[in-house]
């Protein structure tokens, strides 16, 4: 007996002298520790679910107002578009009928069209007269085409539109090389003398400009050596330079300029990528759907919550079964030894238990603070939708090919051909007139190609000439290549505002597109405004110019004119110009242009047009200020912003236009994606005040415009309004008592296009 209570003694003895070892208490602290956190962390988790529950019935309750109150404003907004759509289709109608009087039923416009091309193309004897008069109507055709295509309105299959127009402008092409062979074929009696041995004709309507330039046959000797020969167009601004291959040979020059670009509609870049479907929502549709994203978000959160509350009731079941053993002088010291062997590894195991506890409730906090219904819509959905959007608009080039999506041709297209110069006419002796064919007796392009390897450089960068280029080239080995090419100089057109050098393109035949292939040794001289390079193919050229270089806009304000009739003054500063613009009913009108370079476009202001017809003119002489759906992708410093929120904030500014100023907002461009700032005033006040609009709601932040920082947050008695027009008739229509059913609904129509155009909070 005395043997054994003595080992037994001296077991315990080693089990106290354990106990009170560092090791053991470090162990024992750090348990406690983790115990401490991890209850911590539970009572966090409690608060977090309590405030998730409140934040989600807020959310609820928010949710049903804004259905309640989008509902109607929204059926409101699709009621003056029908009104404008129906006045768009009248006046389209009318201008129809105008252009084209043999039309008599409107609905059948693209069948009749191709009546009129099957009636042009049967053999006959047709006359430059009656040429002429085909080719004028074709190009009204084209032009009408164009409208419709640029504005559909009720037409829902454009497709036909565009192979209509595809088939017109091949038929223009036929007609104007017959009238250009009428007159070749006979040139000493339908041209006149430019000098002793080249004649000239020329001819210019509104719609195109057209030139021949040719060199007699009786006055060619083999002892010509008047090349490199230069031919001359004065008047259209353009100048080409002849390489020698072309000593000896009859040909003929014709260069026709023709006013509109026909060409580009047939580019697969300039077609309208169709936006995404999310885009044809509205703004009570988009809180519908997204609010069914979010009840699945939601429902998907706690679904996670429970599995990893499950996991952890089971963990501390666990836990709760391991307990520090500390002895009490109980009677049963055998018990006791065998519970205490291995304190040292249960003590491991306990800390190793209440650790991974520990991780699972930090895991279980974060998923109810960060992985909210709010948070994960806006943080992972609104990510997903940027990146969704890019891939949308990505478009894929081939090496050469000039996108319309960037650029577009400025300035109008400059066919420049090269004509093999048919037999002339003799006559004989006895008065009789003969004349030789060889091959078809039609125009016959005389088919020029020269390759020449350029020297790498960036796409679209173009050379600025300075006063020190002069320097003779053409012995160097480069010269003497390029002095193989035809050297074209156009002198730019004075009725287009031209802000950067552009980029001569060639069009493409085969593959339907513009193209920098065959365009070599571009310079641009930026004083006279001359732009000039070598070719090695001619065709159809254009001047292709950065779409977006008035982007961004630097400044704007939308606000009442002092007039009894209602119109509202729109001002825009862009990165070049100033315009101003005066909203009337269905009219705007441009009354002031600044900082332009020229006097190009001055003829416009004053005037009234429809605002369809003044966006084309303003694009046609080069001041584009009208984005497209992917522009954001092609212009520095902005931000893809939430289509949806923004379109619907412009319904909401021009219905409010008459009551209230809006102005730029510096804080605007880096708000975020669903986020707008702008500034805005009513009489009453006295200052500005700084608006936010979010896809969930609206309000009058503390920040102003010369504050350091943004700040987000409400003023002090901020209720919650769904849109800008809520926050309009609670807050500010409150001392008023006004309604805004009797603003004319045309009026608010044409507002909202131009904002829509223009897509300011977009773009500034």
């Amino acid at each position: 007996m005395t043997d054994l209570w003595t080992k037994k003694k001296k077991v315990f003895s080693r089990k106290e002298r354990f106990r009170n070892s560092d090791e053991y208490v470090k162990k024992k602290e750090k348990d406690e520790d983790v115990v401490k956190q991890l209850f911590e962390k539970e009572e966090h988790i409690q608060k977090l679910i309590s405030n998730e529950i409140i934040k989600y019935e807020k959310q609820s309750k928010e949710h049903e107002e804004q259905l309640n109150w989008l509902k109607s404003i929204c059926e409101k907004f699709h009621n003056q578009h029908s009104e404008m759509i129906n006045l768009q289709i009248v006046s389209r109608d009318v201008s129809t009928r105008n252009e084209h009087p043999t039309l008599n039923n409107l609905k059948r416009i693209v069948p009749w069209m191709n009546e009129c091309i099957s009636k042009w193309r049967v053999k006959d004897e047709k006359t430059l007269s009656k040429l002429r008069n085909e080719i004028d109507d074709c190009v009204r055709m084209l032009n009408t085409l164009a409208v419709y295509i640029e504005n559909p309105l009720n037409i829902r299959h454009v497709e036909n539109w565009y192979e209509c127009k595809r088939d017109l402008r091949k038929e223009l092409e036929k007609k104007l090389n017959l009238v250009s062979y009428e007159i070749i074929k006979d040139v000493e009696k339908k041209m006149t003398y430019f000098s002793t041995d080249i004649m000239y004709y020329s001819e210019c309507n509104k719609y195109f400009r057209k030139a021949l330039w040719t060199v007699l046959e009786k006055s060619r000797t083999d002892k010509d050596d008047k090349f490199p020969l230069i031919c001359n167009f004065e008047e259209y601004g353009v100048t080409i330079q002849l390489p020698k291959v072309f000593a000896y040979k009859l040909f003929a020059v014709r260069c026709l300029v023709m006013l509109n670009d026909y060409f580009s509609a047939d580019c697969r870049t300039s077609k309208d990528i169709k936006p995404p479907t999310d885009y044809i929502l509205d703004f009570y549709e988009y809180h519908q759907k997204q609010w069914q994203k979010n009840e699945t978000l939601r429902k998907q959160q706690q679904e996670e919550e429970a599995i990893i509350k499950k996991e952890m009731e089971k963990r501390q079941s666990i836990v709760n079964k391991i307990r520090y053993f500390i002895p009490t002088g109980s009677k049963d010291n055998t018990i006791d030894a065998k519970m205490c062997i291995n304190e040292s590894n249960i003590t491991d195991v306990n800390v190793e238990r209440r650790e991974s506890q520990l991780k699972d409730t930090e895991y279980l906090s974060k998923c109810i603070n960060s992985k909210s219904v709010h948070s994960r819509v806006e943080h992972e959905n609104d990510q997903n939708d940027i990146l969704e959007i890019k891939k949308h608009y990505v478009v894929q080039l081939d090496k050469f090919e000039c996108s319309m999506r960037k650029y577009s041709i400025t300035g109008g297209v400059y066919n420049l051909d090269l004509v093999k110069q048919p037999p002339q006419p003799k006559t004989l002796k006895d008065g009789s007139v003969i004349r030789m064919i060889i091959g078809d007796d039609n125009l016959q392009k005389w088919h020029y190609l020269e390759t020449y390897e350029p020297p790498t450089v960036k796409f679209g960068k173009v050379k600025q000439l300075a006063d020190d280029d002069d320097e003779d080239t053409e012995n160097t080995p480069e010269g003497v290549l390029l002095s193989n090419l035809i050297l074209i100089t156009i002198k730019l057109p004075d009725h287009v505002l031209w802000f950067d050098a552009p980029l001569p393109v060639y069009w493409d035949y085969e593959n339907n597109y513009w193209s920098t292939e065959y365009v070599y040794d571009t310079k641009f001289d930026e004083e006279k405004q001359i732009i000039s390079f070598r070719a090695g193919k001619m065709g159809p050229f254009g001047l292709a110019v950065f779409k977006y270089n008035n982007f961004p806009f630097q400044n704007w304000e939308l606000k009442l004119n002092d007039n009894a009739i209602p119109e509202i003054i729109f001002s825009l500063t862009t990165s070049s110009l100033i315009l101003e613009f005066l909203i009337r009913r269905n009219e705007i009108c441009l009354i002031s242009l600044e900082n332009a370079n020229t006097s190009a476009l001055q003829e416009l202001i004053g005037v009234f047009y429809e605002p369809r017809i003044l966006i084309s003119l303003l694009k046609n002489g080069g001041v584009n200020i009208f984005p497209t759906y992917d522009s954001c992708f092609y212009i520095d410093g902005v931000q893809l912003k939430h289509f949806i929120t923004e379109n619907h904030l412009y319904h909401c500014m021009a219905n409010l236009c008459l009551h209230f100023e809006f102005s730029w907002c510096r804080w605007n461009l880096m708000a975020g994606y669903k986020k707008f700032a702008m500034q805005i005033r009513t009489t009453n006040w006295k200052n500005n005040k700084q608006l936010l609009v979010t896809d969930q709601r609206c309000m009058i932040t503390e920040s102003t415009d010369v504050s350091q920082t943004f700040a987000e947050c409400e003023t002090s008695d901020s209720k919650f309004y769904p849109d800008l027009m809520n926050l309009a008739k609670e807050i500010f229509y409150k001392e008023e008592k006004k309604i805004l059913n009797d603003t004319d609904e045309i009026f608010i129509e044409t507002v909202y296009y131009i904002l829509f155009r223009t897509r300011i909070l977009s773009l500034s």
